[in-house]
């Protein structure tokens, strides 16, 4: 029985396992390339990746990013992405992982006594929080003076139900922080690398981290 890690082959099913051309399936080695490696989403597909990094302005270290190139089947063999090219030139770094995952980890009962302009109102809560955040380009401004004046309190509410209800910690979330959206002067976007301990932790919170680029 073929194993990958700790996995056996009857085990994969659902989890996609990452691995090098050396550990990875017969039917996908032929099209693994040096820097490429797979994920395992069960006995008869596998995802192609290849690893790269981008150094952006203004960072000590370049950024690890994982580029999606298609779907390996035993049946078809690889079947590309018709994915775009990403001009780096005047690159913008937007953090994007800790918004993304309170936007839907923020509970309903927050939102109906939020009242109407919830919405709003958590963009702005979010970017208090994380100055940073991709929401600073997507909210109308200038910001309401009524939605600014409750900033402060709501973003205590927020927190508070987000323990009591969810019984989840805002700190625990903050390793989501190094998840960035990465945007060209063309318009085009990207997200850095979604690391091993990141999926495991959004994986944990069964939530949803990802930009369709292909």
């Amino acid at each position: 029985m073929y194993c990958v890690g700790n996995l056996r082959q009857d085990e994969w099913k659902g989890v996609r396992i990452m691995a090098w051309k050396a550990n990875a399936p017969d039917y996908a080695k032929p099209y693994i390339e040096k820097g490429m490696f797979v994920r395992i989403h069960d006995n008869d597909t596998c995802y192609l990746y290849r690893k790269t990094s981008r150094r952006i302005p203004g960072r000590k270290y370049p950024i690890p990013v994982e580029k999606y190139l298609g779907k390996i089947t035993r049946q078809d063999g690889l079947i590309p992405c018709d994915f775009r090219k990403i001009d780096i030139t005047e690159i913008e770094v937007e953090e994007y992982g800790w918004s993304r995952a309170m936007q839907q980890l923020t509970p309903e009962s927050w939102k109906r006594a939020a009242g109407s302009e919830w919405e709003l109102l958590l963009s702005v809560i979010l970017i208090d929080a994380s100055p940073r955040s991709f929401l600073r380009s997507e909210i109308p401004l200038p910001i309401p003076t009524e939605v600014s004046a409750r900033v402060k309190t709501q973003k205590v509410s927020l927190f508070r139900r987000l323990r009591e209800e969810r019984r989840i910690v805002a700190d625990d979330l903050e390793p989501l922080k190094d998840i960035f959206l990465l945007k060209s002067g063309k318009g085009q976007k990207m997200l850095s690398k979604i690391s091993e301990s990141h999926r495991a932790l959004i994986d944990k919170l069964n939530i949803q981290i990802a930009l369709e680029v292909c």
